[in-house]
């Protein structure tokens, strides 16, 4: 389980003004009281850190919303209260909550994890996009001659949501719309909610001639590869009130296969429209990154998707007997949502790659040449190579990388540590042996490179590694 930690308001106004003193002390940044003296006075807390950014992973399953303040009855009297309530755009509102003040500050914190406050879980995703326009509201309740005190501190007052996030493997398709439609003939232009055409599709009926609203959209393209396995389903949908506000207790059914169905088939609860009148748009969601509905889908027949959705109740009238609303179609670049609706979106894994043989080839390191009496190893090791550039066709072991100190390689050259292109052959034992011999005794008669760190008798860096006859001051074998 995650959350965004506390994130503190931006700006606080009082309606009426000037009812509330000093109160940017509680707003993101200051720290200080705002206080009242009058009852039933409201102070608003909006404008979310970074515009409402709560930094929550794409995708993820919006668990609860806390908020916290810090109040106390800073003088007078007798019963002081300080309702306060959570709220989105106004017509979308939490449980009011009435708290009894004491002489002394206390932390009060509402909500928490598995907890939204009174609001519908189904809207929760589309007010933590739209949180701008997320607000507490506080209202004084005083008896006469009595102050309420809020304290702003680093972290109150101040909001926090709680989320579960998708598994890091778990990728997310484009949010698509069905291109097909079929419905009851009971909506007006039904068919702008499918793609790509834009508008609304509304209805208005009455208790005495209610209507039978479904919609069943098909043709849906996700674009996710073939051999992709589908873990979760999200479904999106805007409504927008008409002549008459969005009515509470409106129920609505939706169902998700890849086979045909009819309107009797559409009995999964997808949302409850629960809340308060809605003089504005509201975007319902349901599913998450770990739900299929029951489905088992792949990258091959995940488009042959079928989407239901369906009114089983239309709401409690806001007018008599009259009911009213509307759903939208968008593609996602109109002017007021910036989304499209009605919409599916699915998560997916796929398998990993498997891993690529080297068929890099390897270089060999040949043992480094340390000094220059090792004529003999280092002629092996050179057989088939033309150390003088000469034509000599290399060897298979022409492809070794011989790691040789060039100093000392230009050394033999000069000095017949290495016979230039070699006519003959040496033909014998004893004819190879003097010609170390007369190698050598020219070395130690020339200027040492480093005397420092060469033996006195040999002129080696390593006497160990000289030949034996050389262990031996030159003396024969």
């Amino acid at each position: 389980m995650a959350d965004t930690g506390w994130i503190k308001w931006g700006i606080a106004t009082d309606a009426p003004s000037n009812t509330w003193a000093n109160l940017d002390n509680i707003t993101r940044g200051n720290t200080g009281e705002t206080t009242c003296d009058t009852n039933s006075r409201i102070l608003s807390l909006t404008q979310l850190y970074n515009n409402g950014n709560f930094s929550i992973p794409e995708g993820s399953k919006i668990t609860g919303i806390a908020y916290k303040f810090r109040a106390k009855r800073s003088t007078g009297t007798g019963t002081v209260q300080l309702k306060h309530i959570l709220q989105f755009a106004s017509n979308l509102k939490g449980n009011e909550t009435t708290t009894t003040l004491t002489d002394s500050y206390v932390d009060y914190e509402i909500g928490g994890d598995g907890n939204f406050v009174g609001i519908e879980s189904n809207l929760i995703k589309d007010i933590i996009e739209s949180s701008d326009s997320l607000t507490l509201q506080f209202t004084s309740v005083n008896s006469v001659g009595a102050t309420i005190s809020i304290e702003g501190t680093e972290d109150s007052p101040a909001i926090k949501i709680f989320y579960e996030s998708p598994p890091a493997n778990t990728l997310i398709s484009d949010w698509t719309r069905f291109t097909t439609i079929d419905d009851s003939n009971q909506f007006t232009d039904v068919t702008n909610l499918a793609s790509p055409n834009e508008g609304t599709a509304t209805w208005l009926d009455s208790t005495f001639n209610p209507l039978n609203l479904y919609f069943i959209g098909s043709g849906f393209d996700f674009g996710i590869p073939s051999n992709a396995t589908v873990v979760g389903i999200q479904f999106r949908i805007s409504m927008t009130p008409s002549t008459l506000p969005l009515q509470t207790g409106q129920d609505w059914a939706g169902k998700l296969s890849t086979s045909t169905f009819s309107e009797s088939d559409i009995t999964d609860e997808f949302f409850t429209i629960s809340n308060n009148s809605r003089a504005a748009r509201s975007t319902f969601q349901t599913g998450s990154y770990d739900n299929t509905f029951g489905l088992t889908l792949t990258g091959t027949n995940v488009n042959n998707l079928k989407l239901g959705f369906k009114a089983t109740d239309d709401g409690t009238p806001t007018a008599p007997f009259l009911r009213a609303g509307s759903i939208d179609g968008e593609a996602g670049d109109g002017p007021t949502i910036q989304f499209p609706v009605p919409a599916l979106r699915v998560f997916y894994t796929v398998p990993p790659r498997p891993k690529s043989k080297d068929t890099t080839s390897k270089v060999v390191i040949a043992p480094e040449i340390k000094g220059p009496f090792q004529t003999s190893k280092l002629n092996r090791l050179t057989s088939g190579l033309s150390l003088q550039g000469g034509d000599t066709n290399p060897a298979p072991e022409a492809a070794t990388k011989i790691k040789v100190d060039p100093l000392l390689l230009d050394k033999f050259n000069k000095e017949g540590g290495i016979p230039n292109s070699p006519t003959t052959a040496p033909n014998s034992v004893t004819d190879t042996r003097n010609a170390q011999k007369r190698a050598n005794a020219s070395t130690l008669n020339k200027p040492r490179l480093n005397p420092v760190d060469r033996d006195s008798e040999t002129g080696l860096t390593n006497t160990d590694e000289a030949p034996l006859f050389t262990r031996r001051r030159f003396d024969p074998l």
